[in-house]
């Protein structure tokens, strides 16, 4: 279950608290609408954790770029983009839909790779 560090803090109170209980669990919500799968959605949190919180990120972002992604590249293209890159779901679709597909497909193969360096 994803919580507030902090119950009861407002966001940008003190201390401060990365968003509400409620914030989080529309945004992994929307995790697991875009990867169909909490094993998934769970695996991108892991890779990329800047995508659940509710200061970088909102649901509409989420379900708006991974729409984005669909149309430029259709579900099994979309579902290998946003495993090799979860950040990219925190894109500004708009903005997103306007990048050329070998930019977004050359960010994502660049983060995977990096990723798989030894740590």
């Amino acid at each position: 279950v994803l919580r507030p560090a902090y119950e009861g803090a407002a966001r940008g109170g003190e201390p401060f608290v990365v968003g509400t209980e409620a914030e989080l669990r529309a945004i992994w919500s929307a995790m697991l609408k875009v990867y169909g799968n909490e094993a998934d959605a769970r695996l991108a949190v892991a890779r990329n954790q800047q995508v659940i919180l509710p200061y970088i990120n909102s649901p509409a972002v989420i379900t708006g770029a991974h729409r984005a992604l669909l149309q430029k590249f259709g579900a099994e293209d979309a579902a290998k983009i946003i495993r090799q890159n979860p950040g990219i779901l925190a894109c500004d679709p708009a903005a997103l839909a306007a990048t050329p597909s070998r930019d977004i497909e050359s960010a994502a193969s660049f983060v995977a790779a990096f990723d798989s360096l030894p740590r």
